[in-house]
């Protein structure tokens, strides 16, 4: 029988290859597109601005600690977020918020400002959808929203909101979402609505989060 302190530093071993796995800010970032469905190493270079080669070098690591699984499509590897993936990045998140300043100042500079208001009351929003008293717009890619999204959304990318803002009525509220809480699309989008008169604000949280209380979500893309 293995005495206690080696079964420990066993157990903090295997700890410490999940910290390295996170430690790079390029391998958060693929967490972070993943957490919204499976990916290519090609899809996902042309969104992270990376080499193919740099990104494949990355999502082994995250395979190795177990953040990362994938199948295959005949000439294609389907790269997806490990279960355990989502609440740990999450995590990380939340105590960064709390501990670091450097984070601290951007989330008050950025995500914080007075214009950016944020409706905390997620599921209020299920009834007042269904009511058609508030528009949820979805900001992200096509192809995240085909793969998930919330029930009742709308899907409008960022780089086409301002051609197409003149299809939406100003008699709602317009509430938009993204990938997570440190998503840069639906502040921006927030402000660009907010410049043309539109009554908006940002949910506090994105999709996988929305998804992870199991509350109403769907897939595909809606019959126009």
């Amino acid at each position: 029988m293995e005495k206690p302190a080696p079964v420990k530093r066993q157990l903090l071993t295997a700890f410490a290859a999940i910290g390295q796995a996170l430690g790079h800010p390029v391998r958060l970032e693929l967490l972070d597109y993943l957490a919204q469905g499976e990916c290519t190493v090609e899809k996902l270079a042309a969104r992270c601005d990376q080499k193919i080669g740099n990104v494949s070098q990355h999502l082994r690591v995250l395979a190795r600690a177990g953040l990362v699984t994938t199948r295959r499509e005949g000439t294609f590897i389907y790269y997806s977020a490990a279960p355990a993936a989502g609440p740990l990045f999450d995590s990380l998140g939340r105590a960064a918020a709390a501990t670091l300043p450097a984070a601290q100042a951007v989330l008050r500079s950025y995500f914080e400002t007075p214009d950016q208001m944020v409706r905390q009351a997620a599921r209020d929003l299920v009834t007042a959808v269904e009511r058609r008293e508030v528009l949820l717009l979805d900001v992200r890619p096509p192809d995240e929203f085909a793969a998930g999204h919330i029930a009742g959304a709308v899907n409008i990318p960022l780089s086409e909101l301002q051609s197409r803002l003149k299809r939406l009525s100003k008699r709602r509220e317009i509430v938009a979402y993204c990938r997570g809480p440190y998503c840069v699309l639906a502040v921006e989008a927030v402000r660009a609505l907010r410049a043309a008169g539109y009554r908006a604000s940002r949910l506090s949280e994105g999709f996988p989060q929305w998804k992870a209380r199991r509350w109403p979500s769907a897939a595909g893309v809606p019959e126009s």
